[in-house]
């Protein structure tokens, strides 16, 4: 949760920001800005998601994207 709020507290703005700002290169900088915000956000979650799996506090699956074949 230490990681969260900041990033929080960061993706506000930027929200605004972009709400408000329609030149095209302050507008891309802080899509682009607002865009790693979410991905950082989405890390920090499955880190967190990963950390309670290890801690067996939480039931889930993984939905992956490979396929493995069973070779039998």
């Amino acid at each position: 949760h230490e990681f969260r709020t900041p990033l929080t507290l960061i993706q506000g703005p930027l929200q605004d920001c972009l709400q408000t700002v329609h030149e095209g290169k302050v507008k891309e900088k802080l899509e682009i800005a607002h865009r790693n915000v979410s991905r950082l956000r989405r890390l920090v979650d499955s880190l967190l998601d990963f950390s309670k799996l290890a801690a067996n506090r939480l039931e889930g699956g993984w939905k992956g994207r490979c396929h493995i074949e069973s070779s039998v």
